[in-house]
Parts: C-alpha cells; structure tokens; sequence
C-alpha cells in the first residue's frame, strides 16, 4: 500500500497546479533545447514532466504508485507526448540504467523521500553542469484582497478532518513527521555543495466546495478511504460548514507562488 492510494483520480483532476511560469523560466535559466533527458522523481499525475516534455529528447517520469502512474500516462496520450517513459519504483531504488540526465526534478514530493539517498542518486545521474530541482507550492495563500468572495476556511476545514480522523496528521495509515532540517541545508552539506533559489508567481483562482472535498481526497492526510463507512457523513459536514462560510459555494483562492530551490552539479 503507497501513501496516496486511492487519491490518483483526484490527485490529477483538484489539484492546483505550479506556476505557468515553470516551463518557460526553467527553458531559459537552464537552457534547455530539447537535447537530453529529464527525470522526475515522485511524479504524481506527471503535472511537471508533462509541462517539461517538450524541452527533451526523453524523460523519465518516476513514482511508487501505478494508480498516479496510470494517470499520468492518460494526460500524456491526451497531450500527444511520445517522449515520456512511466516507471513504476521508488526514487531510492533507482540505479544507473536509466541514463545521465540534464535535468533532475522533485516536484512536492522530496518529503516523503530519503532525502540524503535522493541527493546522492541525483548527483550521480546528472551530466556534468546538469541541474537538480526541489520545486514546491508551500503553504496556503492568505491575501484576499481586491475579491468579494471569502478564502476557503482551510482552519474550520481541518477541524472537519480531525472530527474524524483526529488531531494527528496522518500519512496514508500511518502518521507525518515533517522534515527536521530545510531543503536548502540538505543541499549545501550535499555532494551539491550549495544551492539557489527561484520564485515564480502563481495565478489566482475561484474554487468551489467540490474542488476543496476533491482536494482533500487527493491528500494523504484525508484520502477517501480512510473514512472508511465515515466518508458520506465526512463529506455531508464539511459541506454544511463550508456553506455556512460561503453560501454561494465559491471561494477565492489567492495566488501561491511556486518557489523552486536548486543546484548544479560541478
């Protein structure tokens, strides 16, 4: 059983995307020009290799999950892209196969990793000067300023959670530990030897209570499953609660910028 089981098909229709900026920013600061290959470990639904796509000869697209895989593949056939290979592995298990790469990424998925294991792998499967990328959407936007519509009452929504999961957050069936040291201290003490960063802006959004329950059942911390028979009376409350906030349904979404930290390999 993977952490996200069962979230695939929400995972790849509610949840909100990086900045549209990615692709374009990473062409030009990594000059990118079709040439090479890209991997993305802990691809998900494929958002950033798919984006990507097209500024390589190949890419490699990475996760523990057949059900994300499966999804990824969909929105690949739908794109049109011939150039994406879907294997099903850990990060941690990758060898030497695949090839050298000029692009390595981890797209909101480095926590869930062995991070020192991954930086190793990731060093040793670049090209010389080849790039390895953390790219993260951290937080919740709060600045609702210039809309009439109120944000989603992420506090009074958690609390719904825990009414029936409890306090703790869980991690699949199991429970989150987050990271003890920051990506960019990893980075330094690494094979890396430092790191940059690069902040790319997000979109606003309005989102509907459908899109904040998909959301949730797109997490590991509130999947469907783990309400078990609970899930149509979890799904009742929060939208009585989340009509009581907003009685139209909709609520608007600030915009999140994505923050990307990364490093080349010397």
């Amino acid at each position: 059983m993977t952490l996200f089981e069962g979230t695939a098909w929400y995972y790849a229709r509610y949840r909100p995307g990086h900045s549209p900026d990615l692709a374009p920013a990473f062409a030009e600061l990594f000059q990118l020009d079709g040439g090479g290959q890209l991997l993305d470990l802990g691809t998900g639904t494929g958002a950033i290799a798919l984006a990507l796509a097209n500024h390589f000869d190949a890419v490699a697209a990475v996760d523990p999950d057949a059900s994300m895989l499966s999804e990824a593949a969909r929105a690949a056939r739908g794109r049109g892209l011939a150039n994406v290979q879907f294997i099903h592995a850990r990060a941690e298990e990758l060898g030497d196969s695949l090839g050298k790469f000029r692009l390595i990424t981890v797209g909101s998925a480095f926590h869930w990793m062995d991070r020192d294991q991954v930086l190793n792998i990731a060093h040793r499967a670049l090209v010389p000067s080849g790039v390895f990328a953390i790219i993260e959407s951290p937080g919740k936007a709060t600045d609702t300023s210039g809309s009439a519509l109120p944000p989603v009452p992420w506090d009074r929504v958690h609390a719904v959670v825990s009414r029936y999961l409890g306090p703790k957050r869980r991690a699949g069936r199991g429970f989150y530990a987050a990271p003890d040291e920051s990506y960019q201290d990893m980075m330094d003490r690494s094979l890396f030897g430092g790191h940059h960063t690069l902040t790319l802006p997000g979109v606003p959004a309005t989102r509907s209570v459908e899109d904040v329950i998909g959301y949730l059942f797109s997490t590991s911390y509130a999947s469907r499953q783990l309400f078990g028979d609970r899930v149509a009376a979890f799904e009742d409350r929060l939208r009585r609660e989340l009509l009581e906030a907003s009685p139209s349904g909709e609520f608007f979404e600030p915009a999140r910028p994505t923050e990307v930290i990364y490093s080349q390999r010397n």
